[in-house]
């Protein structure tokens, strides 16, 4: 039997969040340390992360030794990830070997998948594969296609990308689109903070926990949670487990907040609704809509900040 793992989408970052009253920092390498214990208490035989360790590719000294300082209590090491969209660059996964990420790949803590690369080299019971955040990963199928090259193996995949069981308004692939394209049993999601749990799709079997960060408001009353499997030949076993070192809502939002509340869910996704919205640039697409209304500066700077979580909180 095997068991594996995974989490997702830590978003560490030195610098304070506005909506947030607490270290925020400090409050997400808890939340890993707790993973830490369960992933070495379970005694797993793989950890799996699904992108976006960092808010932006190149974070301060501090973050970094932060992040590396837990890792190295984890057990089950390297920690086998790919790469989100904020580990990297213009959409660039090659773009990973000058950002701080390469670090931890370094350090021997982190195995970073490349599309088609198989993990562990030689097992009997499972094959991991990954499909790193890339340029049109949220609307072109193929990209997340991946073939099994050991038959009677359980082909674990990993993606960053919206892949989502219902239609949002913005681009993203369905569960469908996705399960008629992979030969993986399991798809385990990033990208997607919410999260929706699981779902089956001709008998592909699609796990999204949600991001371990919350960053935005639209957040704060979520439980960020991991999800272990235990694999034994045929039989798959799946447990979400919600962490318990989480503050509550009202230990962590700031009370400096309400323009920002009101702008994000009155006007700006009023206006949403009669965007066409065909970019994943978030600067285009506020200037669009923000371009003849008298929105301060800084109100625009935190949408701009928070807009793909915003997005997601819409859908």
């Amino acid at each position: 039997m095997k068991k594996i793992l995974f989490f997702t989408d830590t978003h560490l970052q030195e610098v304070p969040i506005s909506s947030r009253k607490d270290n925020y920092l400090e409050s997400i390498i808890k939340k890993v340390e707790e993973i830490k214990d369960i992933a070495n208490s379970e005694n797993v035989d793989y950890v799996l992360f699904g992108g976006d360790f960092f808010s932006r590719p190149s974070p301060s000294d501090e973050v970094i030794i932060s992040l590396i300082k837990v890792l190295k209590k984890f057990n089950a090491r390297p920690i086998i990830s790919i790469l989100g969209n904020h580990d990297i660059e213009g959409r660039n996964p090659e773009t990973y070997n000058r950002k701080a990420v390469k670090i931890l790949e370094e350090a021997h803590l982190v195995k970073f998948l490349k599309d088609g690369e198989i993990y562990p080299p030689f097992d009997t019971e499972i094959e991991i594969q990954g499909t790193n955040y890339k340029n049109g990963v949220d609307s072109d199928p193929n990209l997340l296609k991946v073939g099994k090259k050991r038959k009677g193996l359980i082909l674990i995949q990993m993606v960053h990308s919206y892949v989502l069981p219902f239609k949002v308004p913005f681009q993203a692939l369905s569960l469908e689109e996705v399960a008629n394209i992979t030969e993986a049993d399991i798809i385990l999601i990033g990208h997607f903070h919410d999260g929706f749990g699981e779902r089956r799709v001709n008998s592909k079997i699609f796990i999204s926990p949600g991001s371990i960060a919350r960053d935005s408001i639209n957040q704060f009353d979520r439980i960020p949670q991991v999800v272990l499997l235990k694999i034994d030949g045929s039989k798959i076993d799946i447990q979400f487990i919600k962490l318990k070192n989480v503050l509550k809502k009202e230990e962590i939002e700031s009370k400096e907040i309400e323009e920002i509340k009101d702008f994000l869910f009155n006007d700006f996704f009023q206006s949403l609704k009669g965007e066409n919205i065909d970019s994943f640039e978030p600067e285009k697409i506020i200037d669009e809509i923000l371009k003849d209304e008298n929105v301060d500066e800084d109100v625009k700077k935190e949408v701009l900040k928070r807009y793909e979580e915003a997005r997601e909180k819409y859908s």
